[in-house]
């Protein structure tokens, strides 16, 4: 009997040595596979829908459109009750929608953001940039809008660094979101999360994320490379979140009972941070049966329209890190002699109580009422413009046409479900944006 049971345990340790000399055998070949300019790996999983291989890996912005690809937009039930019809999009040659960016012949200036800029529920003409190449600023200038979903400061910044001197743009208006604030425990897809994913060269700036090397045959020839290093981004994130709740001035008994219920029930270490008080103050906005107050994001973005100093320190970190982003992308643009001009994008429920009701929706907000607390504006606002850098708000300028154009409310400028700005919200955008160039000439015009 003893001798069957050694004889099993030795024939299990030789499965697996031999199981893990395959491994190690397959990664070396692998790594030995040369590279292949002009591989690309597309996006795929159930958070990069409805790209169609247009939308791929990328060790200079995690991911960006693929050069000269082009697909039709497909349309969920939630789009067809908005409206939305089924978009043909084309990239160039630079994996920038749109046609080919020509020499330059006037000023122009550069568009960017997340999916609010990509905005690919609409046809080109119909979008800011469109609009705003055929308005007056068309006669001084031209627009290149370049944004794609789930971007970030940090992404948007390594991606002009790699690709601008093929833009020759004399202004950059950076759009930012909430959602670029949060932390990485609230979104996945936080500037704070890509951040970590970076190496960085001798001056600071972003160089490449190793692991979506897109030059390479098999993502840098290495599936197990590429998992390994992801999970070691997750670990890191995971072990900071661990060392702020050691430092927090909560009990240490509830300090282990949130890591228990963390690794039990998957809650988030920094649940209902939000203070007592606070929650009082939202009880306007909230319904407050039906609102999650365990859900990070939703927390966060309720505690962001708060002053900053009811912000909790994960949420201050979270948002000084994304703002030194935005900065450190400002100080470089400074040294090519490229302005910069940071818009605040304000959501749907900040603009009117009748937007975006789905939103309204998920965050089991009252209708009929919106927010009049704008905290982290007021912040970027003030730490932007110690740097010179200044801070377009949005809010007025859409305010100030749905009461013009839209005074019974027939028309949205944000889609219902979407949340994304209609054509007539990019109309409004496109005003404000106009305006903007008008009164603030860009040196080639002064």
């Amino acid at each position: 009997m003893r001798q069957r049971r050694a004889s099993t345990v030795v024939k299990i340790a030789l499965l697996a040595l031999s199981t893990l000399a395959s491994f190690v055998f397959l990664e070396i070949a692998a790594r030995q596979i040369p590279g292949i300019p002009g591989t690309w790996v597309p996006l795929d999983g159930d958070d990069w829908p409805g790209f169609q291989g247009a939308v791929v890996w990328s060790k200079y912005a995690h991911h960006m459109p693929k050069p000269n690809s082009q697909y039709v937009t497909s349309l969920s039930e939630e789009d067809r009750i908005d409206g939305i019809s089924a978009v043909p999009i084309r990239y160039n040659s630079l994996g920038i929608r749109g046609s080919e960016i020509g020499p330059k012949t006037k000023s122009r200036v550069l568009l960017m953001g997340d999916s609010v800029i990509e905005a690919r529920q609409l046809p080109m003409p119909q979008i800011v940039g469109g609009l705003l190449n055929q308005g007056p600023f068309s006669v001084h200038g031209d627009v290149i809008q370049h944004g794609l979903n789930s971007w970030s400061p940090i992404l948007e910044y390594s991606w002009f660094l790699h690709f601008h001197d093929k833009l020759s743009v004399d202004r950059v208006y950076l759009f930012v979101l909430d959602n670029d604030f949060v932390s990485a425990e609230a979104n996945s897809k936080a500037d704070v999360h890509y951040r970590k994913q970076f190496s960085f060269d001798a001056e600071g700036r972003p160089d490449r994320i190793e692991d979506y090397d897109s030059d390479s045959a098999i993502l840098r020839n290495s599936y197990v490379a590429r998992s390994l290093d992801a999970e070691l981004v997750s670990i890191r994130t995971r072990i900071d979140l661990l060392v702020q709740l050691w430092n927090h001035p909560m009990s240490r008994r509830e300090k282990v009972t949130r890591v228990v219920e963390r690794f039990r029930y998957g809650k988030p270490l920094f649940y209902t941070t939000l203070p007592q008080e606070r929650r009082a103050s939202f009880d306007r906005y909230v319904v407050s049966k039906d609102f999650d107050w365990d859900n990070r994001q939703f927390v966060e973005l309720l505690t962001l329209r708060s002053p900053e100093s009811d912000w909790d320190a994960l949420t201050e970190q979270s948002v000084r890190t994304t703002t030194q982003s935005i900065m450190d992308f400002s100080t470089y643009l400074r040294s090519k002699g490229i302005e910069l001009t940071v818009v605040y994008v304000p959501l749907g429920i900040d603009v009117d109580p009748y937007e975006c009701t789905a939103c309204r929706k998920a965050l089991s907000l009252r209708d009929g009422i919106f927010f009049d607390d704008h905290g982290l504006e007021e912040f970027l606002k003030r730490e932007l413009n110690s740097v010179g850098v200044p801070l377009l708000k949005l809010l007025p300028a859409l305010t100030d046409y749905k009461q013009q154009r839209c005074p019974d409310c027939t028309n949205f400028l944000y889609f219902g479900n979407d949340a994304h700005w209609t054509a007539d919200g990019h109309k409004a955008v496109a005003s404000a944006l106009e305006t903007d160039l008008l009164e603030n000439p860009l040196p080639t015009l002064k």
